[in-house]
């Protein structure tokens, strides 16, 4: 049966949320019985009692602005709650995030929520543990334009992070990347996104996810992205990797000054991958990195070793006096110039410190390999996608798998599998130990699978596609790559 009844909200309509659920079902049954009595009904306050307790659905109330929202969920997560309940509605976030911060061991329940954004907003959880979301939950935005290069942003974006699990999120349009995990801990765990393409019914966009699908970077564990769908993008359909910092300055043996290439302007902190300042900021004692050279043709060359491993001695300090930034603005000229990389706008500079001295051949425009925060083992399976402007995808993940997946509609037939070092991707100085297995390439040619740079459509910097290496044996980019059983078919 279905009622329409009238009854006072409640004072503060948290409170009903908060319940378990077996409470708020009593409630609902008690209201409706109330209501047969009373005779009231109301449209603005409705309950829908349907044949079993287990199908009840409610609203008291209309659901709190979004405003009120942030106000609650900041609430919750001070008082270290267990599970916060959204109320089912649309939310309007306008250029305003949505943030998680700082929650741990939470249980997000947004079944039936749509949250809306405009321009580089959107989902930002940041220094989060443990934290579960649970759908479904969708994603959209107003007046979002078209940008060839999109609108540097977030859409759900995690960062700094550690084992957070996020189920059943439908992403209809992102104005930068759309699914984004950047640094911190990692291990998290995305299942059954869904990126579909454009609704519009009048000019719609066919590629409404402006950047890349999936993008993950510079985590002491990689994803598992898992029974989702995702594409029309105008990018790649997924990246995993890490940074590679730049030396600046050799203060003394045991201290150096680095550049993060991936941050353009420190003074807006975006979260982006190209804006974000914390990649350095979270090194800690112990960890390890390697220094590395330029070869002899830059960027299109495989890194040199300089040495063995350095081991950070203590947090890393920020550096931003004039001298400094101005020294890194002129070396990240010369090194855009000297080795074919991507501009960079060198502001993010940190003094590291070792417990012993670094390889005396380390110097100014010197690599470093972060080992740490390399993204190691990300796992990519059971996915769907289709249409991207570029790449199949730019996978550096040391130990991880690419398995049970459907490709189709890629533009760059090169799903590669190398370090990147025009854009300072790593790891380095090889990419070792990836399986690539069962997937299905739907139009994407017979040998779309490279361990080298460079190898899609435009046969970039003199490499010709026909020579591409196809992972059957090492490469100076990548070694015990195994690619097996895979389906190479027609559209």
């Amino acid at each position: 049966m279905r009622l329409a009844m009238r009854r006072s909200a409640p004072s503060d309509s948290s409170r009903f949320w908060a319940e378990p659920l077996e409470h708020r079902q009593i409630i609902l049954l008690w209201a409706a019985g109330m209501a047969i009595i009373s005779g009231h009904v109301s449209a603005e306050h409705e309950v829908r009692v349907q044949t079993t307790v287990r199908e009840t659905t409610v609203r008291l109330g209309p659901p709190p602005s979004a405003t009120a929202l942030q106000v609650q969920l900041n609430a919750a997560i001070a008082s270290k709650t267990a599970v916060f309940t959204i109320p089912p509605g649309e939310y309007n976030f306008s250029t305003v995030n949505f943030d998680l911060h700082e929650a741990t061991s939470l249980q997000l329940v947004a079944a039936g929520v749509t949250l809306w954004f405009e321009g580089p907003a959107g989902i930002n959880m940041s220094n989060c543990d443990g934290v579960h979301v649970i759908g479904p939950l969708a994603v959209n935005y107003t007046n979002l334009q078209h940008h060839r290069s999109g609108l540097p942003g977030i859409t759900y974006n995690l960062l700094n992070c550690t084992d957070v699990v996020s189920e059943d999120v439908t992403i209809y349009k992102a104005p930068f990347f759309s699914v984004t995990a950047f640094n911190g801990g990692g291990g998290h765990i995305f299942r059954r996104f869904h990126l579909p393409p454009d609704t519009a019914t009048l000019n719609p966009d066919p590629y409404p996810h402006q950047r890349d699908a999936f993008h993950f970077t510079d985590l002491r564990r990689g994803v598992v992205l898992e029974d989702s769908d995702g594409g029309y993008c105008g990018d790649d359909f997924l990246n995993s990797h890490n940074t590679v910092m730049v030396v600046l300055e050799v203060e003394s043996p045991t201290s150096l000054l680095l550049i993060n290439p991936h941050l353009q302007n420190v003074e807006k902190g975006r979260n982006t991958v190209y804006g974000t300042n914390c990649v350095l900021e979270n090194l800690r004692e112990g960890d390890e990195v390697h220094f590395f050279a330029f070869g002899v043709n830059g960027s299109t060359s495989p890194a040199v070793p300089l040495g063995g491993a350095s081991v950070v001695l203590a947090s890393p300090v920020s550096v931003s006096d004039q001298r400094t930034l101005a020294a890194a603005s002129t070396l990240s000229k010369m090194v855009t110039s000297t080795h074919s990389t991507e501009v960079f706008v060198a502001s993010d500079v940190w003094r590291v410190q070792f417990t012993a001295g670094v390889p005396t051949s380390v110097g100014p425009a010197s690599l470093v390999n972060l080992d740490a925060f390399s993204t190691p083992g990300t796992v990519v399976r059971n996915n769907t996608f289709v249409n991207s402007v570029y790449n199949l995808g730019r996978f550096k993940s040391n130990g991880g798998q690419i398995v049970n997946n459907t490709f189709s509609g890629a533009h760059s037939h090169n799903l590669e599998i190398t370090p990147l070092l025009s854009y300072f991707e790593g790891t380095l100085s090889v990419v070792r130990d990836v399986l690539v297995a069962g997937n299905t390439f739907i139009g994407e040619g017979t040998d779309p699978i490279h361990c080298n740079p460079f190898c899609n459509n435009n046969c970039q910097r003199g490499w010709r596609c026909g020579v591409c290496a196809d992972c059957a044996e090492d490469t100076p980019w990548a070694v015990n790559i195994t690619v097996i059983d895979n389906k190479y078919t027609s559209p």
